[in-house]
């Protein structure tokens, strides 16, 4: 990996896009970044504050304790330079990031289908994907926020799962689970696979992280209640499918999750929030607004079904079957976290990088499907002009281009997928 590090830095678009992010992170310096200064003060409360309570007075937080741990280690800096060691822990996760989904995507493509630790993304492949992520990645700079560190940890785990190495998996996906709650979907992929070590392994590593962690820096009376407030207030809402979980959900044009999207447009909420604006009227004439919130989370919640029994049926049941197409699965399950958590706010998205290098990747391959090709192609570009167009206020993102465009990648590449284990089965199939 080291040597993946010395390549990285001797091409020449690495300085020009790390000094495009130091600027990011100078510029965050000077503005309120929200997110981090809340995560800074709630974290120092905690520590000080005797009979402060992270979940019941904060309901716009659902992050899980050890997150709380980490955002202790900057609250005993200043708040700006707090943020300024989050934001370089945070490029530099995005560098190791980066090297891993290079050697991910080499998995599978030699001839015996096994792992061409020597395939690096082509030259171009390279700037691309990190180009149209770019604005989401500042926005989770501008904004202090958490979702590299969980994104980082998902990759990693995923990085040695296919090195065979369950333990070292298992305690990266508890750490992601650890700090964000969603990756959970990755251990039940795992198990899909028939990965079964990982089970212990992520088990043993969510007691640590969220148990053993917390009781060092909170104790253990105030550890037993944030855990207890935590699966009452979040864990259990999420699955009864509740209307309401916290302060973190709504239908507001940041959440373009599934659940923000038809609440936006099929109850009166968009035409109510945005239609008087001068950029929302559309809303009066394209929601059909006709919908009670009890019945948008029924649909919701089939949509999501419907999603797993997809996936379920495109997977297949080990990583030695189509292991060159494994990296679409990987990126397909990025995705589906998105639309399935309750509230996927813009920032959230940072995690469609694998899905860009992963069609980038395949696009720009001469091998693959020339169908495939195309159908990625113009799900790609869809998804970006679209994504674009919809983004300049919160007006234009009430219209739910960045759900919009991301769901078509999805549908994208789930048919691209289903083409490519028609044509190549036999050529790659390991008995």
């Amino acid at each position: 990996m080291f040597k993946d590090l010395e390549d990285l830095f001797k091409k020449k678009s690495t300085f020009w896009f790390g000094l495009f992010f130091f600027v990011n992170i100078i510029y965050a310096l000077t503005r309120h970044s929200v997110d981090f200064y809340q995560f800074w003060l709630i974290s120092r409360n905690a520590v000080f504050l005797k009979g402060y309570d992270i979940y019941v007075l904060n309901t716009d937080f659902s992050q899980p304790l050890f997150f709380w741990c980490i955002a202790t280690v900057f609250s005993v800096f200043t708040y700006k330079a707090g943020l300024f060691l989050w934001n370089i822990m945070q490029m530099i996760l995005i560098t190791f990031i980066v090297i891993l989904i290079s050697r991910i995507l080499g998995y599978g493509e030699r001839a015996d289908g096994g792992w061409n630790e020597g395939k690096h993304l082509k030259a171009g492949s390279y700037i691309l994907p990190l180009l149209l992520c770019a604005v989401i990645v500042c926005d989770n700079l501008w904004l202090g926020q958490a979702n590299i560190p969980a994104f980082f940890c998902s990759i990693s785990a995923i990085y040695f799962h296919l090195k065979e190495k369950s333990w070292a998996a298992g305690l990266f996906l508890a750490m992601a689970i650890s700090i964000k709650l969603t990756p959970l979907l990755f251990l039940i992929y795992f198990i899909y696979k028939k990965d079964y070590k990982i089970l212990p392994w992520t088990l043993g590593g969510l007691l640590l992280f969220m148990v053993f962690f917390p009781f060092m820096i909170y104790g253990i009376p105030y550890t037993l209640i944030y855990l207890q407030d935590y699966f009452n207030m979040v864990i259990m809402p999420f699955f009864q499918n509740s209307v309401q979980i916290r302060g973190t959900t709504g239908f507001f044009h940041s959440n373009q999750s599934i659940d923000g999207f038809l609440g936006r447009h099929f109850t009166g909420f968009g035409i109510k929030e945005y239609g008087g604006n001068t950029f929302g009227r559309l809303h009066k004439y394209i929601d059909p607004a006709n919908m009670s919130l009890v019945q948008i989370k029924r649909i919701g919640l089939l949509l999501k079904a419907f999603l797993v029994l997809l996936a379920a049926f495109a997977f297949t049941s080990s990583k030695k079957k189509n292991p060159h197409l494994l990296k679409f699965e990987f990126a397909l399950l990025f995705l589906m976290i998105l639309f399935i958590s309750p509230a996927s706010w813009l920032n959230h998205f940072v995690t469609v990088l694998f899905a860009y290098y992963a069609a980038v990747n395949y696009i720009r391959d001469e091998n693959s499907s020339s169908l495939g090709r195309k159908i990625l192609k113009a799900g790609l570009i869809f998804c970006v002009a679209v994504t674009a167009l919809s983004s300049p206020g919160k007006d234009f993102q009430s219209y739910s281009g960045m759900f919009l465009g991301h769901f078509s990648l999805l549908l994208a590449m789930f048919i691209v997928l289903f083409i490519e284990k028609t044509r190549t089965r036999k050529i790659w199939q390991v008995t």
